[in-house]
């Protein structure tokens, strides 16, 4: 998986790492977990079932991304930086 769709899921573990995944490797980790298996293998990676946080879409990396960098959302969906009192794309 080389492109990032809005298809694309997050693998976050523990430790801060994030494996990107797509919808069948999603559903084989659910069925992993589900399954109550110690350890399994994504993308060439050994994983313990413990180290395992959550399963999340892309768009939620990258917006958390964003916040930590410092930009906040407006009504309409764009980002500015913070500090700014309104968002300029909204009111010019």
């Amino acid at each position: 998986m080389n492109e990032l769709t809005t298809e694309t899921r997050v693998l976050q573990l523990k430790g801060g790492v994030n494996i990107y995944i797509s919808p069948n490797e999603e559903e084989q980790i659910e069925n992993f977990i589900k399954a109550k298996v110690d350890f399994f293998k994504v993308r060439g990676r050994l994983i313990m079932r413990d180290s395992v946080l959550c399963i999340v879409p892309v768009g939620d990396i990258e917006e958390a991304m964003m916040v930590r960098r410092g930009y906040l959302k407006c009504e309409k969906g764009h980002w500015y930086q913070r500090g700014l009192k309104r968002c300029d794309k909204c009111y010019f």
